[in-house]
């Protein structure tokens, strides 16, 4: 059977031999005058540019007629070799995160005294109490995501706090993997996730590592209760009620995890228009003098130009009865902010890398509506949206520094919006939310940075590589739904 992350020598040899080729059969084959190259390939000392050559070699060569499947995993295989087998891995679980669910989870079942309990129904007790203290370490399951992202949902954040503790070693795929199985839940502000390495502690860490379990502290009223629950595999854990059982992991993770570092940042719920000027001010410092590498299914608001923003707004306050004054002022800061976000994107040099759906950008020519459209604003006139694109095909052919790349198999990828701000985090947000203030939004920045380097590979080197168009795709497609919005404007 096949080792999807073998190295180059290792997969052709394999190959060879399934035809009972020998290496100076292959050298004669592929007309080679020398033996050295490939002599250099299977003993493991060719540089990565020899391998490619070999590997375009073998894979064009219709006497060894090569399967699919067989030029596939070559070409896997000199990225092995140019990579590491472990950043391949990571790489692969990074792209995940991408992909649409297959997986149908199971329940967890909880051994007590009494019998088997399936761990949901904690979420009833915890939901009854006036508050909830949760310490996680490690169980960075899908389905224990499911079940925290379920109770995180349901108890009002005032009265619940969960610390989640992940032992993440220097295994770049065991990092990818934790990190994105628990990444839905990092919009919670009252859900904290923190990264302990290995360190020079390998015993207290190794101990930690292989470790997986629950405490849990409730008060109501006068009465405080304290669980420990210790899993013995992904759907299974035993469950002990103990005075002083949260106390000690308390001090067990106070004194080995002295290093700990936070997974991520949260920004608080945004919930007034003062909020929502602040969340904008944030992302417009990230944004400046920052490489970014976004993808997403349409255009995000720093695309569009500000002058636009602001009469949209003003339409619709209009509309539906604002209080001018009021939110005038606000919008008169907004539009300061949109304008220094519009400059990071456009001005500054910077590289801006976006890969978009055709599916959305499409449907945003047809309706003038984002994807994440903010609430706030009306629909774009078929005048905008000429202007706004015809912005974007100007940008695409004169700035060296923009660049808008569409997908190619939007089926095979979720729609969801994934920004790397390099030198500062990933952020992962769902693409259809229309930043309603009235029922709260957040957002959250992962910042580990092994987490953030490998993303940025996987966009640059698996994304931008293999799955987007050439950027001129992205100007015909532009420039035709131009040409059809003036058509619809002249007749």
């Amino acid at each position: 059977m096949q080792n999807y992350y073998e190295s180059f020598s290792v997969c052709l040899d394999r190959i060879i031999r399934r035809r009972e080729i020998t290496p100076a059969q292959l050298s004669r084959i592929l007309g080679h005058k020398s033996r050295t190259t490939l002599s250099r390939v299977f003993s493991g000392n060719a540089g990565i540019d020899s391998i490619r050559k070999i590997c375009s070699e073998v894979c064009g060569c219709e006497e060894l007629e090569l399967t699919e499947e067989e030029k596939t995993a070559l070409t896997t295989s000199v990225e092995v070799d140019k990579a590491g087998a472990s950043v391949l891995r990571a790489r692969d679980e990074i792209r995940q995160l991408l992909r649409p669910a297959q997986r149908k989870e199971q329940t967890i079942q909880i051994r007590t005294g009494s019998g088997q309990i399936p761990l949901a129904h904690m979420t009833e007790k915890l939901n009854n109490a006036d508050e909830s203290e949760i310490l996680v370490l490690n169980c960075a399951w899908s389905a224990m995501a499911g079940e925290m992202y379920t109770l995180l949902n349901t108890i009002p954040m005032e009265r619940l706090t969960v610390r989640h503790y992940m032992a993440i070693n220097a295994d770049p795929a065991r990092t990818a993997s934790m990190i994105g199985t628990m990444i839905g839940l990092f919009g919670f502000v009252n859900y904290s996730c923190w990264s302990i390495s290995g360190g020079d502690d390998p015993t207290g860490t190794l101990a930690f590592m292989g470790m997986n379990g629950i405490a849990i502290r409730t008060r109501k009223g006068g009465k405080t209760e304290e669980y420990q629950l210790i899993f013995t595999g992904e759907y299974s854990g035993v469950m002990l009620c103990a005075d002083g059982t949260y106390a000690y992991w308390e001090q067990y993770l106070q004194e080995l995890n002295r290093d700990a570092r936070s997974v991520k940042t949260t920004y608080p719920h945004i919930t007034s228009a003062e909020d929502y000027v602040s969340f904008t001010d944030t992302y417009r410092r990230i944004e400046e003098n920052r490489n970014i590498y976004m993808y997403k299914p349409d255009f995000c608001l720093p695309l569009i130009p500000t002058r636009i923003q602001l009469q949209s707004c003003r339409d619709n306050a209009a509309q539906i009865g604002l209080n001018i004054p009021d939110f005038m002022e606000t919008l008169e800061k907004l539009a300061e902010i949109q304008e220094a976000r519009f400059r990071n994107f456009f001005i500054q040099k910077k590289a801006v890398h976006m890969i978009l759906f055709p599916s959305a950008i499409r449907q945003f020519a047809k309706t003038g509506l984002q994807s994440d459209h903010f609430y706030l604003m009306r629909p774009y006139t078929v005048g905008e949206r000429i202007e706004i694109m015809s912005h974007l095909v100007h940008q695409i052919r004169t700035n060296p520094y923009f660049n808008i790349y569409l997908l190619r198999n939007e089926k095979s990828f979720l729609e969801m919006e994934a920004t790397c701000y390099e030198g500062k985090g990933v952020q992962f947000t769902p693409a259809h939310t229309d930043y309603n203030l009235s029922s709260g939004h957040t957002e959250a920045i992962i910042t580990n940075e092994v987490f953030c380097d490998l993303f940025l590979q996987f966009f640059r080197d698996d994304l931008l590589k293999n799955h987007v168009y050439s950027p001129a795709a992205s100007l015909f497609l532009l420039e035709s739904l131009i040409s059809e919005l003036k058509n619809e404007t002249a007749e």
